[in-house]
């Protein structure tokens, strides 16, 4: 997104090159579970479209902490970062999806994934989602009272 002055309001990357067309990502959307059972999975996805545009690189971030990036021109195109907690399933993951495996409480926060154009614009947006891992319910029963811990 770019600040437009006189329209006074953020508008979408784009530009018109030579030919015509225009070189744009647009419509980046984030879908991450807004609750997920403790050592279950978890699996954040983020769809955009490149208008003529190439890809540069994914990028996805908990809590402002980079965890995981795509990009396609580099070998290998994956790279994921030791941060506490996270464990990502490399072959599950690719350029719109990231998993993560046996998630627990500590993995509650705010997950973002940033997408960037290539050159010679590298257009770059950001979205962002909350996800809470709760724990699992347990029945304890003691004589004739029924409590649930969670």
């Amino acid at each position: 997104m770019r600040y437009d002055k006189n329209m006074k309001a953020f508008t979408p990357n784009e530009e018109e090159n030579d030919d015509g067309t225009v070189n744009t990502l647009k419509s980046l959307q984030i879908h991450v579970p807004k609750a997920v059972l403790t050592g279950r999975d978890a699996e954040l996805m983020c769809t955009y479209e490149l208008e003529g545009a190439q890809l540069y690189s994914i990028r996805w971030y908990r809590n402002m902490i980079e965890f995981y990036r795509y990009v396609p021109k580099e070998s290998p195109a994956t790279k994921v970062f030791p941060v506490a907690e996270i464990k990502v399933d490399v072959a599950a993951s690719d350029r719109n999806r990231v998993v993560l495996t046996e998630v627990d409480r500590t993995l509650t926060g705010k997950y973002q994934c940033e997408v960037s154009a290539d050159a010679p614009l590298f257009h770059t947006d950001i979205k962002s989602a909350e996800m809470v891992v709760v724990g699992k319910l347990m029945k304890i029963q003691f004589f004739n009272l029924i409590y649930f811990l969670g």
